[in-house]
């Protein structure tokens, strides 16, 4: 079976295919497609969520898990999601709807089986206004494209209310007339739709200033 995903790529996330087959063998998730350190110990997350949350665990297959694009080196802090609910899926244990196979699912796992929104969501800039992303529990919606909630692996999956999601953004009055670095121009973009305090810290003459009259939320 094939389920969307986030990994990361040059600081940016950008969507992955998730394909998942099971194989005769001893009970191991074996990640292929250039995975870092943090996915490989995603088994071990994935199988103690499942069996806290009254799941079983295959005991004599093992899980392939294959994430596209293969070449690029991956690194991801949500993938333990879409792969704990492809394995659920497959044994009968929670049957997806239609709509989770069409949604990226992008979530971090805890060992009791509690499933959180990734810190790094609010980063994903989609090209496709149909993108609809299911993810953990948070204090807040920080992405536009978040349409769908499960706090627990034991839970159903929740509609989020569409008066969670975020407030229109306001176009800015000052600094129009100055040029960024690219990196100065994601800065002030994160800044402003997260509303996240920065403290900078640099010699005098390097731009602390203007980029803090050109910020929404800004601590000197």
């Amino acid at each position: 079976m094939k389920l969307l995903t986030l990994i990361e790529n040059q600081r940016k996330l950008e969507k992955a295919e998730v394909e998942i087959q099971m194989i005769p063998g001893i009970p191991q998730i074996h990640f292929l497609g250039l995975p870092d350190q943090a996915i490989k110990e995603s088994f071990l997350r994935i199988k103690s969520a499942l069996k806290v949350s009254g799941f079983k665990f295959p005991m004599s297959q093992q899980v392939i898990v294959n994430i596209k694009p293969n070449h690029l080196k991956k690194s991801s802090k949500g993938v333990e999601l879409a792969v704990a609910l492809g394995i659920l899926h497959m044994t009968g244990q929670k049957i997806l709807a239609d709509s989770i196979f069409k949604s990226i699912i992008y979530g971090e796992l805890s060992l009791n089986g509690e499933v959180n929104e990734p810190t790094d969501l609010h980063a994903y800039q989609s090209i496709d206004i149909h993108d609809v992303i299911l993810s953990g529990r948070s204090e807040k919606v920080t992405s536009k494209y978040l349409c769908f909630r499960i706090p627990h692996l034991k839970e159903d999956i929740e509609i989020v209310e569409q008066n969670e999601q975020m407030p229109e953004l306001i176009r800015p009055q000052h600094g129009l007339d100055l040029l960024y670095t690219p990196d100065e121009a994601e800065l002030l973009f994160l800044l402003a739709t997260t509303k996240m305090h920065l403290l900078l810290s640099g010699p005098a003459g390097f731009g602390k200033t203007t980029l803090a009259k050109n910020s929404i939320s800004f601590v000197l």
